[in-house]
């Protein structure tokens, strides 16, 4: 997984996420958990038409392809490429908490590129 892994890491990102939405298409096309995921889009939104939920589940996998490389490209990235990829929002109110002696909470998502 290390070649793999540095290897894709090499590759420009645009190139990836292209591929990777290329994947995500063709596994939906084979129907690959395709039921599993629009079964929960009905529990989660029973509001929305069935074409908004297979909108919503067609995405997700999309989405899923994408972000497949940077999975196995992440340990591999330069400092400087990690920054331009990573969002941060109120890291100067945590910046300020430390500062003065106090704690913060900080929060991130867990699973994907949120």
């Amino acid at each position: 997984m290390s070649l793999l892994g540095w290897i894709v890491s090499r590759i420009p990102r645009r190139w990836l996420e292209a591929v990777g939405a290329a994947l995500g298409a063709l596994v939906w096309g084979l129907r690959i958990r395709r039921r599993v995921v629009l079964d929960n889009l009905r529990l989660a939104f029973p509001e929305k038409s069935e074409a908004e939920r297979r909108r919503i589940a067609r995405a997700t996998f999309l989405n899923l392809g994408r972000m497949i490389s940077d999975f196995i490209r992440l340990p591999f990235l330069r400092a400087d490429e990690l920054e331009s990829i990573f969002e941060y929002e109120g890291r100067e109110a945590l910046d300020g908490a430390r500062a003065g002696g106090g704690g913060g909470i900080a929060g991130a998502g867990h699973v994907g590129n949120l």
